[in-house]
This record gives structure tokens, C-alpha cells and sequence, in this order.
């Protein structure tokens, strides 16, 4: 008996062409909007995390490169490359590759 009385009341509120329905739609979308905001930052920290991460696979793919296989140097810019990075944790690394030799016609893989 008492709940149908509270629905029938918020009906009558929500129907209600006065201030009392104004506020309760400017309460929802109030509340709406800020929750699209705070999934629009976590998108955005998402995103830039993931820019950080791909910025530094290219660096570490650059080093191995450079250096012809992974030595000191390729560790320590992994840690300080993982350490500049925030939203990630326990990043680590793995190298998966063959050399493909071309010489003359034929083709070598070692």
C-alpha cells in the first residue's frame, strides 16, 4: 500500500511540468555527464598509456638493432624506459626473431 503510494507520487512528480521535475532531470544529467567525463579520462589514461608502450617497443626495437642482439645496455634502457611509463605495471620484455640471410639465389635462415 505504501510503495504504490510512493510510485504514484514519483509518477506525479516526474509528470509534473514544475520545478520538481526540472530538478530531478537536472540531477540525472548532471550525473550522466559526469559519468561520461570520468570514462573520457580513463579513456584518455588508456590511450596514452598504450602511445608510451608502443613508443618504447620502438626504442628497445631500434637498440637491438643497433647493438646486433641484447647486451647491458638494451636492459638498462628497458628499466629506464618502463620506469617513465605510469599507468602499467610489471613490464617486461621477450625477443622472438630469425635472421634471414639473402646471399645470391639462395635463401639461408639461421
Amino acid at each position: 500500500m505504501v510503495v504504490s503510494i510512493l510510485f504514484q507520487k514519483a509518477r506525479k512528480v516526474l509528470n509534473n511540468e514544475r520545478g520538481e521535475a526540472n530538478y530531478f532531470s537536472t540531477v540525472v544529467f548532471i550525473f550522466i555527464a559526469v559519468l561520461l567525463l570520468a570514462f573520457i579520462i580513463d579513456l584518455f589514461n588508456i590511450i596514452s598509456t598504450k602511445q608510451e608502450l608502443d613508443h618504447a617497443a620502438d626504442q628497445m626495437v631500434k637498440q637491438i638493432q643497433l647493438s646486433g642482439g641484447v647486451n647491458g645496455e638494451t636492459d638498462e634502457l628497458f628499466e629506464f624506459l618502463s620506469s617513465q611509463i605510469e599507468g602499467a605495471e610489471n613490464i617486461s620484455y621477450s625477443i622472438d626473431a630469425t635472421l634471414i640471410l639473402f646471399t645470391g639465389q639462395s635463401q639461408t635462415t639461421v
